[in-house]
């Protein structure tokens, strides 16, 4: 998504709160690289020296290498401060970004809770499936949440079952566009690149491009998605 905005020409962040660290490498960031936020907490230093710029002018801050006891310390203190990313935030200009697209754990509260309390859009992926059919019968969803179906097989009856069952059972809140299984979003992260960059003429490219137009059109204008000034 976040490329997709890009080559829309808005001004996109990417932050990465998933201590596997792997957003980066959509990006072509090296494998080596170790830095990031997280990286930048534990040694109290500027977390914003931890951006990284891509080739197609996209920013993105890295989680970072850190050890999984830095990384439950990190939850506590996260759980503890549930407003720490929003001051940091509030560090950044309104104008620098139009959007600011975060990548969330699952499995730890304490990460998700602070970007639930700010964002704007909450997208929640979803693969058709049983199990997860099952988990979404106990979720409920606010009108700032919606549901994104992935890795959708067309050939499978089951999937295409449940997409009718969901558009009914999940009316208003099931994202219009879903993204097929798609061998391209595989060879592109072996790549270090993202499938709208390396692929952009593949099924899940195409599939991007139509959810981020259904995004700039229905999510309303935020600090992260600030309005420009008309030009001739």
């Amino acid at each position: 998504m976040a490329q997709a905005l890009v080559q829309q020409g808005e001004r996109v962040l990417c932050l990465d709160l998933d201590p596997r660290n792997l957003l980066r490498l959509h990006f072509g960031h090296g494998l080596g690289e170790e830095s990031g936020w997280a990286q930048a907490w534990a040694q109290d230093s500027d977390w914003t020296c931890s951006a990284f710029q891509s080739e197609s002018n996209l920013h993105f801050l890295p989680y970072g290498n850190v050890s999984s006891n830095l990384v439950l310390t990190l939850e506590r203190e996260l759980s503890s401060a549930p407003d720490w990313w929003r001051k940091k935030l509030a560090r950044l200009s309104p104008s620098a970004y139009d959007w600011l697209l975060v990548d969330t754990p699952q499995g730890m509260p304490g990460h998700q809770r602070q970007i639930r309390q700010i964002a704007s859009c909450i997208l929640h992926i979803c693969q058709a499936d049983a199990a997860c059919h099952i988990l979404l019968q106990s979720l409920s969803l606010s009108t700032r949440e919606s549901l994104l179906i992935s890795r959708f097989s067309a050939s499978s009856q089951l999937q295409r079952d449940l997409r009718l069952l969901w558009q009914q059972y999940h009316r208003g809140r099931l994202a219009p566009d879903i993204i097929h299984q798609d061998e391209n979003v595989m060879e592109s992260l072996a790549q270090r690149q993202n499938v709208c960059r390396y692929q952009p003429e593949s099924q899940a490219a195409q599939d991007i491009q139509r959810l981020v137009a259904w995004c700039l059109t229905s999510v309303a204008e935020t600090p992260w998605r600030a309005p420009r000034e008309a030009t001739p």
